[in-house]
């Protein structure tokens, strides 16, 4: 009786230890199941940014919750000089030698980011090692993919340093021809390309025509007492196109008090004077020492165009 007893005790301990076997055995395969999805997923999710990213003609990263890089096109390793085995897995503030710790950005991607799951065009300007001064554009978007719960960061880095740097040139040489405008001797008004109306006059086109500027802007070379027959002016406005400066020679000129005066003209694209500016382009005095010397009577006048 006690044998059957303890024959029955070692059949139920040993269904016990079956069903707890059973039981590990089953939370080991939604485990193991559980990380294959996880990483099915993380996959999945990788392809996905891989396949943005890479139709993107500008630099940009996906980063994680984390801000792990999670994919970079490759125009980000050109534009920054990287490569994808010191990119892809890193926080994107120990890219390039720990060169993307840059506070804004910091600001941008922890502070501003979270809570407005958007930002566009802030400008961050920053000095690399070995690709020089930088000036960027960041846009970012945070993006939730339900079908794997996952959060990932869009961040797009528009290189914008070299439009920049024109626009200071413009900006400096619009600065210079401004003061050319204003101080030289000789008349000059600025005509717009597509009726040939006057938009601006500087002080000596005022004394030498006794128009104000008031009176001159908004009239026609004509209509100040300019006798020049520009012909077909969409036809000459090609012309000026192609060669970037048109002479009149002996212009007659009525002034506003009647005195008749000749002038010599000279029609310029006022996209060119960004070179003249720069010195590449023949000033006015160059014109009238080299251009018939017997002529000192003559008044000297140019004319630029507006694009």
């Amino acid at each position: 009786m006690e044998d059957a007893v303890k024959d029955h005790k070692t059949k139920k301990e040993l269904i016990d230890e079956l069903a707890e076997l059973h039981s590990q055995n089953a939370d080991l395969k939604e485990s193991i199941a559980g990380k294959i999805s996880a990483e099915l997923a993380a996959e999945e999710a990788r392809r996905y940014a891989e396949s943005i990213v890479e139709t993107v003609r500008a630099p940009l990263l996906v980063l994680d919750a984390d801000l792990k890089i999670i994919s970079a096109n490759r125009y980000f390793y050109i534009t920054f000089n990287v490569i994808p085995s010191e990119t892809l897995g890193c926080f994107i503030y120990d890219v390039g030698n720990k060169q993307w710790d840059i506070p804004l950005l910091r600001e941008l991607l922890e502070d501003i980011l979270p809570e407005k799951e958007a930002f566009d065009d802030f400008e961050v300007a920053h000095d690399f090692q070995g690709i020089g001064h930088k000036v960027m554009l960041l846009n970012a978007r945070q993006v939730y993919r339900k079908d794997i719960d996952a959060r990932m960061i869009l961040l797009a880095i528009e290189d914008v340093t070299e439009r920049r740097r024109l626009e200071a040139l413009l900006n400096e040489s619009e600065e210079r021809f401004r003061r050319l405008f204003e101080t030289a001797n000789d008349g000059i008004v600025l005509l717009e390309k597509g009726e040939g109306k006057i938009t601006h006059a500087n002080p000596a086109a005022e004394k030498l025509l006794g128009f104000t500027r008031e009176e001159s802007v908004g009239n026609t070379l004509q209509e100040i007492g300019v006798s020049l027959d520009l012909g077909d002016f969409h036809a000459t406005m090609q012309n000026l196109n192609k060669n970037g400066m048109i002479m009149y020679d002996d212009v007659p000129v009525k002034t506003k008090t009647g005195e008749h005066i000749d002038t010599d003209i000279y029609l310029v694209d006022r996209a060119r004077l960004v070179h003249a500016i720069f010195g590449t382009f023949p000033s006015v005095n160059w014109l009238k020492k080299n251009y018939e010397k017997g002529k000192r009577s003559i008044v000297w006048w140019w004319i630029t165009l507006l694009m």
